[in-house]
């Protein structure tokens, strides 16, 4: 039933997945011979990293999902050289986004939020650090939603810095480790990755039921 609530609610997001899924099953079928790993590795090796990190570091800012471009991080520079591009990137993320939220665009962000539906909430005193790293870890809004609704709350920017952003760049591991795990096609990388997932997914809904708000 709450499914059927949430596509009431959503069908133009639905509809638009929908297409997308549609369209890469298009594109999968038709042009299945050039999606190799000797096409991907060509494809991916041919970006130019300064290019790429210029807009790792500005483009989530303004909305485009993150997990693309860390996919492709991982396929460019590898796991290692991905998430060091994740970390400084993620870190950079969080250090505009606050600045933005706390000098000038504060009024305009929030109605913006809330007019997609989301109420910013007043954390109280002793909840801070657990309301951040629960609010990181959980998945629920979009990565640049998430950056400047989290920045609105009364959260201080030390809490949002040092504790939000190590949580945005351990869960970066997923799709960073799946891009790499394409690119030298290992099959421990591969189990690796999906222990990963399981085992972040696991944590992050534990972390949800574990720690509640202090009343």
């Amino acid at each position: 039933m709450k499914a059927i609530e949430t596509a009431k609610r959503h069908p133009v997001r639905i509809a638009m997945v929908v297409l997308l899924a549609v369209l890469v099953v298009f594109l999968y079928r038709t042009n299945g011979d050039w999606f190799t790993r000797e096409r991907i590795m060509e494809y991916g090796k041919s970006i130019p990293a300064a290019w790429f990190m210029t807009a790792f570091f500005f483009l989530p800012l303004v909305g485009m999902p993150i997990s693309i471009l860390l996919v492709v991080a991982g396929v460019r520079f590898g796991l290692w050289g991905g998430m060091g591009v994740a970390t400084v990137g993620m870190f950079f993320h969080n250090f505009v986004a606050y600045h933005l939220v706390h000098h000038g665009l504060r009024d305009r962000l929030r109605r913006r939020i809330e007019k997609y539906g989301f109420d910013v909430p007043e954390i109280k005193p002793g909840n801070e650090i657990w309301f951040t790293l629960i609010f990181a870890a959980v998945h629920g809004p979009p990565y640049a939603l998430k950056l400047y609704l989290l920045a609105l709350t009364n959260i201080s920017f030390r809490v949002y810095f040092w504790m939000g952003a190590p949580v945005y760049i351990l869960f970066s591991l997923i799709p960073v480790g799946a891009g790499s795990a394409v690119m030298q096609l290992n099959a421990y990388w591969l189990y690796g990755t999906v222990a990963a997932i399981t085992l972040l997914t696991l944590g992050g809904i534990w972390l949800g039921r574990r720690f509640k708000p202090v009343p």
